[in-house]
C-alpha cells in the first residue's frame, strides 16, 4: 500500500495527473498485492496476499456505496 501511495503521489507531483479519489490509491494497492502474490515462495503467503487484495477491493467498493460499517475488516 505504501508503494501505491508513493506512485500516486509521484503521478500528481511529477506527471501533473489529477487523482480523482482515494479509491484510485486503494485499487492500485490491491493491484500490487495481487501482482506480488504469485511471486511468493510460500503457498500460504500467496493465498493471504491474494485474499487481502480481494477483500480490500470489496470493502472499498462497499464503503463507497453504503458507508463504513464496523463489521469491515481485512483479516
Amino acid at each position: 500500500m505504501c508503494w501505491a501511495i508513493w506512485r500516486c503521489r509521484n503521478d500528481v507531483i511529477f506527471n501533473k495527473l489529477k487523482t480523482n479519489s482515494i479509491m484510485q490509491v486503494i485499487f492500485r494497492g490491491a493491484y500490487w498485492l495481487r501482482f506480488w502474490a504469485p511471486l511468493q515462495h510460500d503457498e500460504q503467503t500467496k493465498d493471504i496476499l491474494s485474499s487481502i487484495s480481494k477483500r480490500l477491493e470489496t470493502i472499498a467498493l462497499e464503503v463507497s456505496n453504503k458507508g463504513w460499517k464496523y463489521v469491515y475488516c481485512l483479516i
